[in-house]
């Protein structure tokens, strides 16, 4: 590997395969993105569009970020594509050995900003690294792993239905056009990303709000943290008298 402080040395991915836990996984090195004013020749734009190439065929996307210079506009349009993608992520923090001699609380400020400018999906794992000094990688990729299985974790669909019926029981959602949504099950579609599918009485009548209100109650119940969700609601049965949309679809971080 080239590696070098000169920003634009790494030009293209590169897959290392590893034996990690006894299975076999890939790291991906991809070229480093600058903001797009500092982009100074077709070549590094066309790494750009093989680190998103990368973030498409990944599992988990490590976004690894300067610690000195945590979350900025870049970061977060990066975190934005890997989101669309509902793909798993975990923060970096690298270059933590110039931000180590600061006070326990200036450190967890650094952290806490960090976690904030993700928002609305802030349930990310963060590890500090140094890649200088060697701190704290082998954890970064034990993060990396378990979140990888959380990205392919499934929940037995009566354990999963009596949770949601109890969340919902206790704060049932808004009433549309004058009357309660009624939830009749759900069910978990799919694995990496997880799917969610919620048929309920009127899924056009389900609120943004709300909808991140069951996720985060799913996510108190279960360990999600690094990976992104599909929440689908759709009408049982026969289409009502209502009429219009018989279905919605909802995303992490949107």
């Amino acid at each position: 590997m080239l590696v070098s402080d000169i920003p634009g040395t790494t030009r293209d991915s590169v897959e290392i395969p590893i034996r990690y836990y006894g299975e076999t996984i890939y790291i991906v090195d991809t070229a480093g993105l600058r903001r797009p004013s500092r982009v100074s020749s077709p070549l590094e734009a066309y790494s750009i569009t093989r680190v998103v190439e990368a973030v498409e065929a990944a599992t988990v996307v490590v976004l690894l970020m300067d610690a000195t210079e945590p979350a900025t506009h870049q970061d977060l349009k990066i975190f934005r594509v890997v989101l669309n993608r509902l793909k798993g992520v975990v923060v970096a923090l690298n270059k933590w050995d110039l931000v180590k001699d600061m006070s326990p609380t200036e450190q967890n400020n650094i952290r806490q900003y960090t976690i904030s400018r993700l928002a609305p999906f802030t349930d990310v794992p963060l590890v500090t690294i140094s890649a200088l000094e060697g701190k704290r990688v082998f954890r970064l990729l034990e993060e990396a792993w378990k979140t990888g299985k959380r990205y392919f974790q499934r929940i037995g669909t009566g354990q999963l239905n009596r949770f949601i019926h109890s969340v919902v029981e206790e704060t049932p959602p808004p009433y549309y056009q004058g009357k309660p949504i009624k939830f009749k099950y759900v069910v978990q579609a799919g694995v990496g990303p997880p799917q969610f599918v919620f048929f309920v009485s009127a899924p056009e009548g389900i609120r943004v709000q709300y909808v991140r209100f069951l996720e985060r109650k799913i996510r108190e119940k279960w360990e999600w943290s690094g990976v992104p969700f599909k929440m689908i609601f759709r009408v049982w049965g026969e289409e009502g008298d209502e009429g219009g949309p018989r279905r919605k679809e909802f995303t992490t971080g949107r």
